[in-house]
């Protein structure tokens, strides 16, 4: 069956979004676990003794991730980052567990097969998660389809896909400091005409009132902890026409 060029790219896109989360990230390096466990060496009895085996260090960087991905969802750049070194320290312990799974053999043949198609198949998934990873470490705007450049008094500047756009600081209504599934952000309240500014049709709106139109920028997107972000827009509007509503 052949797709098209979009229809792939979505695909891509979809697999890719999901690889990241911690389902797919907990899928993939369980997989690995599992080809571990496969081929593991015979004789392991108990808790202690698994522990001190491939598998058992393998069920410890799946543990890393889980930590790391609720360390990073609970917010501020400083636990963003903490928690993506987690998983790296993860990605690095689960390294050490295949490398010696692999220096101590399986004891059979078939065993042996089972954990090569395993971690074959949890492998890929790994390292997109650990390339992802490093990147948003360095900078946590990465991958993230809006990202504030900027902000200055004449407003915030953005970059939503790949392209500049700018919301004036006379847009701005409101500012406040909340939460959705991807973390802490800021939602913005401005007024409406904004919405229909050229390239600000494409920013993460998320709803309209009397006064406005709001939109939201995580502080995933923003690079900036929530309240320092917030703040920074209070002072630019008052610094050219007043008070935001908080």
């Amino acid at each position: 069956m052949f797709f098209s060029a979009p229809l792939r790219a979505s695909i891509a896109f979809g697999m890719n979004g999901f690889l990241l989360g911690f389902r797919g990230r907990a899928l993939s390096m369980g997989l690995v676990c599992f080809g571990l466990a496969a081929a593991a060496p015979s004789g392991l009895k108990g808790f202690a003794s698994f522990f001190q085996a491939p598998p058992g260090v393998a069920v410890v960087a799946l543990a890393l991730v889980a930590i790391g991905c609720s360390v990073e969802e609970t917010g501020t750049i400083r636990r963003i980052r903490f928690g993506i070194a987690l998983r790296l320290a993860a990605a690095a312990v689960l390294t050490i567990a295949v490398i010696w799974g692999v220096l101590l053999g399986a004891p059979l043949p078939n065993l042996a097969t089972m954990g090569i198609v395993l971690g074959a198949v949890g492998g890929p998934g790994v390292v997109i998660g650990l390339q992802h990873d490093v990147a948003t470490y360095s900078d946590v705007r990465h991958g993230q389809t809006v990202k504030l450049m900027g902000v200055s008094r004449a407003g915030l500047e953005l970059e939503v896909k790949g392209e500049r756009v700018a919301v004036a600081a006379q847009s701005f209504l409101g500012a406040s400091v909340a939460s959705n599934l991807d973390g802490r952000a800021v939602l913005f309240l401005v007024k409406a005409d904004a919405r229909n500014r050229e390239g600000l049709e494409a920013l993460p709106w998320v709803g309209a009132t009397r006064e406005g139109d709001a939109f939201v920028l995580t502080e995933h997107q923003a690079s900036m902890d929530a309240e320092e972000l917030a703040g920074r827009v209070f002072e630019m509007v008052r610094d050219t026409r007043g008070d935001l509503v908080r």
